[in-house]
């Protein structure tokens, strides 16, 4: 591990709450210590629901499929890969650092924003940690999902002399290599579990959860510049095809935006003359419900 290069997401990290945030409406920002305001699972099975609802499917999921049905078939994929291998336009340490940062930061910095309002008793924070820490989980839920449905392998890490590399699971040189017999994709020397990607993934859905949390300006540019330097230099080394992390970056904001703005309007009043619609689920039943405020 470039320990060097992973600790980079950490030390930008503290930037994404330099401007201060909104607070609540209905609440104090302040509460006693260690109570809870805001959790995990808050809203959990609404909100999963809701990341397909029908807005964010023509939106998100379908266009994620369709880039990387196009990136496949004109040969797009495998064209940029081979110009990222020739020209190396981000250094290996830094790449490879992020690889090894990507495994526990998107974690850590939720958990330590959650962790920090529950000891002081914010709720803001507490807010901003607990949608981010559900937003993660549902984002690597629905990631790994795809992962064993679809069962991409990774690109050759020299297309121009394919198999001259090692790599501690098989390689292809053919972008189109997908296998959707998921009972067949658990087994990690075949290396079928690259598409999305996961790293940008779970980037992209804090970078979502906390902009919609805060509403600043400051954390969204902060937050979606580093998802996005995770996304290329899932690329440029050669850990995933670029369809990879376009796919990623649409799950990944599609799940953090809805879970981010579903914790942020929990406490805010309903204007009139708006409406909204939300999944029900009973004994039997399945469907949505629609509301209108006057």
């Amino acid at each position: 591990m470039n320990l060097k290069w992973s600790m980079l997401p950490f030390l930008l990290a503290p930037a994404l709450f330099a401007a201060p945030a909104p607070e609540p409406d209905s609440q104090e920002s302040k509460n006693k210590p260690f109570s809870i305001i805001y959790h995990p699972f808050q809203g959990l099975w609404d909100n999963s629901l809701a990341v397909f609802s029908l807005e964010n499917t023509l939106y998100y999921h379908l266009p994620s499929v369709a880039s990387t049905t196009l990136l496949v078939q004109t040969n797009w994929d495998y064209d940029y890969q081979l110009f990222s291998q020739k020209n190396n336009l981000m250094p290996k340490t830094v790449s490879q650092g992020m690889l090894d940062a990507g495994w526990y930061m998107p974690l850590v910095l939720p958990a330590a924003v959650y962790g920090w309002g529950f000891a002081w008793g914010d709720s803001s924070w507490q807010m901003h940690g607990a949608s981010a820490l559900q937003a993660l989980g549902l984002t690597g839920g629905f990631t790994m999902a795809l992962k064993s449905l679809t069962g991409r392998r990774g690109p050759d890490k020299d297309l121009a002399n394919p198999g001259t590399t090692s790599s501690s699971f098989r390689r292809t040189t053919d972008a189109a290599d997908f296998q959707f017999e998921f009972w067949k994709n658990f087994e990690r020397g075949d290396g079928r579990f690259f598409w999305p990607s996961g790293h940008t993934s779970s980037t992209f859905a804090l970078a979502a959860s906390f902009t919609a949390t805060t509403r600043s300006w400051v954390v969204g540019v902060l937050s979606y510049g580093l998802a996005t330097t995770m996304g290329y230099a899932m690329i440029d080394g050669d850990h995933h095809w670029l369809s990879d992390v376009i796919s990623g970056a649409l799950l990944g904001h599609v799940v953090g935006w809805t879970v981010g703005t579903s914790f942020r309007n929990r406490d805010q009043p309903v204007k009139a003359g708006s409406w909204r619609l939300t999944p029900m689920t009973g004994f039997g039943y399945t469907g949505i419900g629609a509301a209108w405020y006057f």
